[in-house]
């Protein structure tokens, strides 16, 4: 069904749609024609007359021609329910109630599921299933696709993404089909496949929702729910997420105005999903947030410098390469690999817990130059580095605060704020 508009190049006329069908040759087509020329007849009723088709197909054929001219539905689509109907001697009408289309289904709701079958997210027996299900009141695609377990949430993410590209034209059927089949099999966001996809080109833009997502702002299913919604009204996603009460209409604004700085390339995706998630807190306004930013990347740098992890000179070439941008200085850092990522990640969650005054910054240091010094056997899970080494600095430690009974930071800072 529709992936986009329909290609009004390719024709839409009976006849044409007979022949793309494999319902009809083109000497019988053009023989067909010619007598209902002569005759003064309709096409279709001479076709019957000379046995060419049914009553049945007839109706098939028109039911396919209203679907692309007046619903809009895909025209490659509609041929192949045609030529299956024919196939399987059956109307059209008929092929479509067992699967489970009917005409008030919002006509998004069968492109994506034409393009989930075609990308070989699920079969076209397991969307047939779920679409009669979408009958019942109260249900939708993302429920009934997770409940019956039928896909992941990741690889519906990346469904929904790939399809909101050809919707917008921002790619093309075939090409989202091939990137999503790519993303599948590889485990990549549909955005990572996109870029490792050949002669398959894009924006770049991360969208909205995305970034709101991976800042922790929406969960995975508030997500894919205000996609799916937006999808269906043809609305804004950002205003579902308004109108769902996901976000107010402060933080679209500024995840828009972040959208803006990452295509500009002012910021870092890291900073957005900070400054994103401070905001929709309420601690700070944007104009703080980018303002404060700049702080908080400067004593992460101190840090990394005191517990031996760069030096001055690694500083001083990063931030040369900045080009005065509020580009983070760290950032460039590992991008140069002067430090690892997992290195950078622990700074700044140390800095975070100096802001947070869980720790001084004496311990700080401490902690991170302890996580330096670890055997690469141990340092997968810096979290765990991190809880012991809290435990053992900060005194007297918060009852038994360890790894082992609070496995990540998030966890012990939460029971340390309890027993305070």
């Amino acid at each position: 069904m529709q992936i986009g508009k329909t290609d009004t190049a390719y024709p839409t006329r009976m006849g044409k749609l007979m022949i793309a069908a494999g319902l009809m040759s083109h000497k019988n087509l053009e023989e067909a024609l010619n007598s209902a020329k002569l005759m003064k007849l309709p096409a279709g009723r001479v076709m019957i007359m000379a046995g060419l088709i049914d009553q049945q197909t007839l109706d098939s054929v028109l039911l396919a021609q209203s679907m692309v001219r007046e619903k809009g539905l895909d025209l490659e689509s509609v041929i192949n329910l045609l030529a299956e109907a024919h196939q399987s001697s059956t109307s059209l009408e008929e092929l479509l109630s067992n699967s489970g289309w009917n005409s008030n289904m919002p006509t998004a709701i069968g492109d994506l599921a034409e393009l989930f079958v075609s990308a070989t997210m699920l079969s076209r027996a397991e969307m047939q299933a779920v679409l009669k299900e979408m009958t019942q009141p109260g249900r939708t695609l993302t429920d009934c696709l997770l409940s019956k377990k039928l896909v992941s949430t990741f690889d519906l993410l990346n469904g929904f993404a790939a399809f909101a590209m050809v919707q917008h034209k921002n790619l093309t059927l075939p090409d989202a089909i091939r990137v999503l089949k790519m993303a599948m099999a590889s485990g990549l966001h549909f955005d990572q496949a996109l870029l490792k996809c050949d002669n398959v080109r894009s924006n770049g833009t991360i969208k909205i929702g995305d970034l709101l997502n991976m800042s922790g702002v929406l969960s995975d299913t508030e997500l894919l729910e205000a996609i799916e919604t937006s999808l269906i009204k043809e609305s804004l996603i950002g205003e579902v997420f308004v109108q769902r009460g996901a976000i107010t209409r402060y933080v679209l604004h500024c995840t828009l105005e972040l959208q803006q700085m990452l295509s500009d390339g002012t910021i870092t995706l890291h900073q957005a999903r900070e400054i994103l998630l401070t905001v929709n807190l309420g601690k700070a306004t944007l104009e703080q947030c980018i303002a404060e930013f700049g702080q908080f990347s400067k004593a992460v740098l101190d840090l990394l410098v005191d517990a031996g992890a760069v030096t001055i000179d690694n500083i001083k070439t990063a931030t040369l390469m900045s080009a005065g941008q509020l580009l983070d200085v760290a950032e460039i850092l590992f991008e140069q690999g002067f430090i690892e990522r997992a290195q950078l990640d622990v700074a700044r969650r140390c800095q975070r817990m100096v802001i947070e005054e869980f720790v001084t910054r004496e311990q700080a240091v401490k902690i991170l130059a302890a996580y330096l010094l670890s055997p690469p056997g141990t340092k997968p899970n810096f979290e765990i580095t991190l809880v012991n080494e809290i435990s053992e600095l900060c005194q007297p430690a918060p009852g038994a605060l360890t790894a082992e009974a609070y496995p990540t930071i998030d966890e012990w800072i939460e029971a340390a704020q309890r027993k305070q």
